[in-house]
């Protein structure tokens, strides 16, 4: 449908009339990619989940479910462009000072394909299963990138910068103590880093 002063797509979420109830009750939001993928998965009885409508997840989706959850499970498809569009939410979600996690596809599969083929209860088993954000992309970095000296500074920044964007103090310095030794960096190196992307943001 065109947009028009009353309807506009970043502003939406589909399904949360029908899933705002079960969000509040899990404390948990899943967010996938498509709306057939949600649909499948209402069908199958997976209440707590939501799409955004025809464009990319933004502020106002951010705003909205941090009003009715502490949680996220990211569950888009496993590729590139997934990771791409997971990073980018997580950007959002992060600064509400939300849970992010994500939730590993099979790949070449999405929710609806999954749960279709494997049967919903393999589609929750990776809900209950998904990754936290960082360890997630840690570790799809370390897979891609080589392990010479330069790309282990760049990710070791790159983490810094995204534990950073949390605004909790204590969720920052349990995130420092939980990955400093994944990146085999010490945990003063990772504080400052952190510390100093904190201070950037801030001006």
């Amino acid at each position: 449908s065109p947009e028009s002063p009353i309807f506009t797509k970043g502003k939406v979420l589909f399904g949360f009339d029908k899933s705002k109830k079960a969000i509040n009750k899990a404390n948990q939001a899943i967010v996938c990619e498509g709306q057939i993928d949600l649909i499948t998965a209402v069908e199958f009885g997976v209440k707590n989940i939501v799409a955004p409508l025809g464009t990319a997840f933004g502020d106002a989706h951010a705003r909205m479910l941090k009003q009715h959850a502490s949680e996220v499970v990211l569950c888009f498809d496993a590729d590139n462009a997934g990771y791409t569009a997971a990073e980018k939410t997580y950007n959002l979600l992060s600064p509400l000072g939300m849970v992010v996690r994500v939730a590993s596809l099979p790949k070449g599969e999405d929710p609806d394909s999954l749960i279709r083929k494997q049967g919903v209860e393999h589609f929750q088993k990776l809900i209950d299963e998904a990754q936290d954000f960082l360890d997630f992309q840690i570790n799809r970095k370390k897979a891609s990138s080589g392990g010479d000296l330069r790309n282990q500074v760049m990710l070791a920044e790159q983490t810094a910068a995204t534990i950073a964007m949390n605004p909790s103090p204590a969720a920052r310095d349990l995130m420092i103590r939980a990955h400093s030794v994944q990146l085999s960096v010490t945990e003063d190196a990772m504080r400052r880093m952190v510390n100093g992307y904190v201070k950037r943001q801030q001006k």
